[in-house]
């Protein structure tokens, strides 16, 4: 690989900038740059990120942004547009996930984002949510990324969340496996106590993903998070023969390492799986 891409995240409508570097005797920048533009939003860019690399993604490689004001942006980036790259790209797909009614959601109230594409290749976007007395916002949730669809009713309506009998109210990170099979999850349950959980996607019985009970794991771990470093907890996880490791670090710098046993998985290696009978009509399923 001798190109690359960073996304920077600002405020406003010109929120995020992407550059590219190509890697000659070293990483180089290029002079050109694309402003992702991001409409209606009138705070900062909290996180911004890319897809991960999967040559069967619906859509091609996409950036993804989540504001202060709680909306979600994504762009796609293909090498296409590149060298002749717009100056300005405005969003493939967007969605205020505040309700449109009477109450909505508290600013910053969506902790976190990251990518999620599912084992038949349709990227969604898991939002974890530190929900807080009447606020209108859903629990944390998983939205699919649908191009297709701009009502904003209709987007947010997408938007399912995972079960509270699978994830608590105070949820303040997470991320997803490349593979489109697991996520992982960090929550807070008190003061500086703190859960880690590995749960399975599951095909939604009306549509797009969500996570069961069924076979989640949970470990206490050591981190120290506050609310306003709460975008600063990173996770990732790197597939294995038949296990996951799982890293991850807080604001100040502290790591946390674990190795999960997954029997049968193959490292990278995702691929489609027979839907759940009547129950998953539009995603398939992730069988334990």
């Amino acid at each position: 690989m001798n190109a690359g891409f960073q996304a920077v995240g600002g405020e406003g409508e010109s929120g995020v900038k992407l550059f590219r570097y190509k890697y000659t005797t070293g990483w180089n920048a290029e002079n050109n740059r694309t402003t992702l533009s991001c409409p209606r939003n009138t705070g900062a860019i909290k996180v911004v990120g890319f897809s991960p690399h999967r040559s069967d993604i619906l859509y091609g490689p996409m950036a993804f942004a989540l504001s202060t004001g709680n909306r979600l942006y994504c762009w796609n980036v293909g090498r296409s547009s590149w060298p002749r790259s717009p100056t300005r790209l405005g969003p493939s797909w967007y969605v205020d996930c505040n309700s449109s009614g009477s109450g909505g959601a508290l600013r910053d109230e969506i902790t976190n984002a990251a990518f999620v594409i599912s084992p038949i290749g349709k990227p969604h976007i898991l939002c974890t949510v530190n929900h807080r007395p009447g606020s209108h916002l859903p629990p944390t949730f998983i939205v699919p990324v649908d191009t297709l669809e701009y009502n904003p009713q209709s987007l947010r309506q997408q938007m399912n969340p995972i079960p509270d009998s699978v994830v608590g109210s105070s949820v303040l990170a997470g991320t997803a496996s490349r593979n489109g099979r697991f996520l992982i999850v960090l929550e807070e349950n008190g003061h500086n106590d703190y859960n880690m959980k590995l749960l399975t996607i599951r095909g939604a019985h009306t549509g797009g993903l969500t996570c069961s009970a069924t076979g989640m794991l949970s470990w206490a771990v050591r981190l120290r998070v506050t609310n306003t470093l709460a975008t600063k907890v990173s996770i990732f996880i790197q597939e294995q023969n038949a296990a996951l490791e799982i890293i991850a670090i807080d604001g100040q710098g502290h790591i946390v390492h674990s190795r999960i046993s997954v029997p049968e998985m193959l490292q990278d290696q995702p691929r489609p799986l027979p839907p759940l009978i009547h129950e998953a009509p539009y995603e398939l399923a992730v069988p334990d």
